[in-house]
C-alpha cells in the first residue's frame, strides 16, 4: 500500500474511532456520573482534543499547546450536536 493510501485509510479509520468513542460512549457516561451536562462535555471535548496534538507530531510544547486550543472548540461543537 502506498503512502497516500495508508494516509487516507488511517485518516477515515481514526475518524470512525474518535466520535463514537468520547461523544458516543464516554459523554453519556460522564453525563451520569457527573450529574452536570456541560462538565462531562468539557472533559469529553478536552480528552478528544488533547489526543490530537499529536496529529503532527513535532516535539515544540507551544505548537502541542497550540493543536490542543485550536481544535478544543471543535470538538466542543461535535459534542453539542450530538
Amino acid at each position: 500500500m502506498g503512502c497516500t493510501s495508508w494516509i487516507i485509510v488511517n485518516a477515515f479509520s481514526i475518524a470512525a474511532v474518535d466520535a463514537p468513542l468520547y461523544i458516543g460512549y464516554a459523554l453519556p457516561r460522564l453525563q451520569i456520573l457527573l450529574k452536570n451536562k456541560w462538565s462531562a462535555i468539557f472533559i469529553a471535548s478536552f480528552a478528544l482534543a488533547f489526543q490530537h496534538i499529536a496529529l503532527l507530531l513535532i516535539f515544540e510544547w507551544q505548537f502541542m499547546l497550540w493543536r490542543a486550543i485550536a481544535f478544543f472548540p471543535v470538538t466542543v461543537v461535535l459534542a453539542l450536536m450530538f
